[in-house]
């Protein structure tokens, strides 16, 4: 029997710098605080469901 996966599955953060009208991603949070530090803008985590 396979149990359901509706609802709780696994998720992940994406790392996301927006400045302007750009938006970058990053698979790290230092490497986020790192751009907006060069560059400016604003770090943002974003939580996704994995696929």
């Amino acid at each position: 029997m396979m149990g359901c996966n509706c609802g709780g599955g696994r998720r992940i953060i994406v790392h996301e710098v927006r400045n302007g009208g750009r938006t970058k991603r990053f698979l790290t949070e230092a490497e986020a605080r790192r751009e907006v530090e060069r560059n400016g803008g604003d770090y943002v985590p974003i939580s996704q469901v994995a696929k």
